[in-house]
């Protein structure tokens, strides 16, 4: 499947690897928006390169593109590609707010195009595992998920983009969607999240009112609950997350900064009322993810596997993240229905 790639930047070239090992997709051709990524890509794969993803789009013969842009630009360049007839896998957020996610998801079932959001936690051997154990019932019903990450602080991207307010979004967009995403999927039987409850500060040196600090607690119908803690005002990148049900709880750990492509530090035990025990597990990390998420994209596109993500639970991971921001405002909790 002849596929194009939109943004060459640090994590496009993430991209454009794995997708040049992925059986069953081609990379055809590379946008990006500086001459020294074009360079770039011209070097690593000898394929056509060009500036304007309109003129990318208009390739004869491109079935699909993968776009790995800033937040502000999803919408305009993901509605394009729908627009013009190709499967699409676009990086996440969905888009800069719910009104744009909707837009897309409208676009994508009018057109019967896929679009894919790129939440590769759902493909993760770690994260992953912990769903198919709560469905298997090792833990019983869930009743709590408490995710924790703390880190350095983010790159700035290309332009600074990420440390500007208009363009990024909001920093909950960034890292703690991930993870409200995920306590949405280990408690998917709980019923979609009713409330959030945030609560942020940051350092004076941040940019534009980004927060460096987030708790969040959602809330849904039957009672229960997950939290969301994240600080990027630390060192390194280590992640723990646990969930709790009515007989045992699931409990992981990831520390992956001084070594993130090739053997980062992840467990997963399970305790299941009486003992604890380890969980053996695959590497675990974005980039195994990432390429496992282009396996998976080609065999969608294909007909060979469902989307692991829907347009629909992508854009409710924007809106909660929208709602945590209107908390952090008002100091209230917001509802999200």
């Amino acid at each position: 499947m002849k596929t194009g790639l939109i943004g060459y930047g640090a994590w496009g070239r993430h991209h454009a690897g794995a997708m040049a090992g992925t059986p069953g997709l081609e990379l055809a051709a590379v946008c990006a928006w500086s001459e020294a990524s074009r360079a770039a890509a011209v070097a690593d794969h000898g394929v056509p390169v060009m500036a304007d993803y309109r003129e990318l789009l208009a390739m004869p013969g491109l079935e699909a593109v993968d776009i790995v842009l800033p937040t502000d630009l999803h919408h305009e360049v993901a509605a394009a590609a729908l627009e013009a007839g190709k499967a699409v896998l676009l990086e996440k957020p969905m888009a800069l707010t719910p009104a744009e996610c909707d837009d897309l998801t409208g676009r994508a079932r009018r057109a019967g195009r896929t679009l894919y959001v790129a939440h590769e936690f759902r493909l993760s051997t770690q994260w992953g595992r912990m769903r198919e154990l709560i469905e298997e019932g090792a833990i019983g019903r869930p009743l709590h998920a408490a995710i924790d990450l703390w880190r350095r602080p983010y790159r700035p991207g290309a332009a600074r983009w990420r440390y500007t307010r208009a363009r990024v979004g909001s920093w909950v967009l960034e890292e703690p969607i991930h993870f409200f995403d995920l306590a949405c999927w280990w408690l998917r039987e709980a019923g979609a999240p009713r409330q959030v409850y945030a609560r942020g500060t940051r350092r004076s040196a941040t940019a534009e009112g980004l927060w460096d600090n987030l708790t969040a607690v959602l809330s849904f119908p039957g009672g229960e609950h997950a939290t969301v803690t994240q600080s990027l005002a630390v060192c390194e990148h280590h992640l723990a997350a646990k969930v709790v049900g009515e007989r045992g709880a699931l409990l992981a750990t990831w520390d992956g900064e001084l070594d993130r492509t090739t053997n980062p530090v992840a467990s997963l035990r399970l305790f299941d009322g009486e003992r604890l025990r380890q969980i053996p597990i695959a590497a675990s990390g974005e980039f195994f993810e990432l390429r496992a998420q282009m396996a998976r994209f080609a065999a969608v596109c294909q007909g060979q596997a469902a989307l692991p993500i829907t347009p629909e639970e992508a854009a409710l991971a924007v809106k909660i993240c929208h709602a945590a921001e209107t908390s952090i405002a008002t100091g209230a909790p917001v509802a999200l229905h």
